[in-house]
């Protein structure tokens, strides 16, 4: 048997920051799915929160493990456009890996982000380097993840 975490409790609040950037490979949505509820729903319920600026990036294999959470991910968009545009950001991203059709969505985008360039983009865009992440996938998306977050440039 092997077991692998992530262990226990969050040792990061991402309520307290105000750019988060949240990123998922295929089923390592489950727990960051959870993280972009809880943010939308205390933006949207006016409950204390820091965070202003949401970036939710999803790597699948293919559109059918897009689909197990698709409602969830459609539920999290409406909530989130009944909220004033000029005080929060909610930006979703799927990356569909294998797929040869043309992707309908406009969150749906072919083969695998750049990690590195999407962070250097957020970074730009706020003016500021303080940009909370959190991660949850395989052990190389992990890597780039931490490798591209140590680059900061």
């Amino acid at each position: 048997m092997n077991l692998e975490g992530p262990y226990g409790k969050l040792s990061l609040e991402f309520i307290d920051h105000e750019i988060v950037m949240l990123i998922a490979g295929g089923i390592g949505i489950t727990p960051i799915i959870s993280l972009l509820k809880d943010l939308v729903n205390r933006q949207f319920n006016r409950m204390t929160i820091v965070t202003r600026s949401i970036y939710f990036i999803w790597v699948v294999p293919n559109l059918d493990i897009y689909n197990w959470f698709s409602n969830d991910i459609e539920e999290i968009q409406q909530k989130f456009s009944k909220l004033p545009r000029s005080k929060y950001t909610l930006d979703v991203t799927i990356y569909v890996i294998y797929i040869n059709d043309l992707l309908a969505s406009p969150i749906l985008r072919k083969g695998r982000p750049k990690l590195l360039s999407n962070m250097q983009d957020i970074r730009k865009f706020h003016s500021s380097g303080d940009v909370t992440v959190g991660v949850c996938g395989p052990a190389p998306m992990l890597k780039e993840a931490i490798l591209c977050w140590c680059i900061r440039k």
